[in-house]
């Protein structure tokens, strides 16, 4: 069974969620080990404010390097199908050869750091029409600030729970500006393309 995707329960566990989510959207919830959602849990969150207060930075890039290699570590080793790549800097971009695009034609996802007033992960589930990404926000949002991206371009899908809940051009996204959902300067980017190995698979 497809569960709805999650929101973040925190200002800082996007990385975490978005992880988690899109386990949810690559498999049926009686796929996934419980294991891989123990561990996503357990090495994101690894960031230090200024304070010296644990957690609340989020999720940094060696943490998110990381876990794309124990992933694909563990689903070698339990034979469970998926795979998983770390992108970053200039493989991280949505022209005409892009990586991202061409797992998301595949079926995979990918979750890509953007600015949402600060780095923050997504996740995009495939292509809409026309020229735009299907993105799941994690961080939930009503009101004004839902008005605030409809300003800027962005579309709100209000009955996809299990697929997205944003509709951003890919233009746009492809940015190095500091927009909403703007990939942003080139050495920050990073993403994690994730993908099924084996449509057929079935749980033990």
């Amino acid at each position: 069974m497809k569960v709805p995707f999650s929101y973040q329960k925190t200002e800082f566990d996007c990385g975490p969620t978005s992880l988690t989510n899109a386990l949810s959207f690559l498999f049926d919830r009686e796929e996934i080990p419980p294991e891989m959602i123990r561990r996503i849990m357990a090495y994101c969150l690894d960031g230090f404010d200024g304070q010296g207060h644990p957690c609340r930075r989020g999720t940094s890039a060696a943490a998110m390097r990381f876990i794309s290699s124990w992933i694909n570590g563990y689903g070698e080793s339990v034979h469970f199908p998926i795979k998983t790549q770390f992108l970053e800097a200039d493989q991280v971009h949505l022209e005409a050869d892009s990586p991202i695009l061409s797992v998301l034609r595949q079926g995979g996802v990918a979750v890509i750091r953007v600015i949402y007033e600060c780095g923050h992960y997504v996740l995009v589930t495939g292509l809409g029409e026309p020229d735009r990404l299907l993105v799941f926000d994690g961080y939930y949002e009503e009101g004004r600030d839902i008005e605030d991206l409809v300003r800027e371009g962005i579309g709100i899908i209000p009955d996809q729970p299990r697929r997205a809940n944003r509709l951003v051009p890919i233009s746009h996204m492809n940015s190095e500006s500091t927009g909403s959902y703007q990939l942003g300067p080139v050495p920050r980017r990073e993403a994690i393309l994730l993908s099924r190995t084996d449509l057929t698979f079935h749980p033990l």
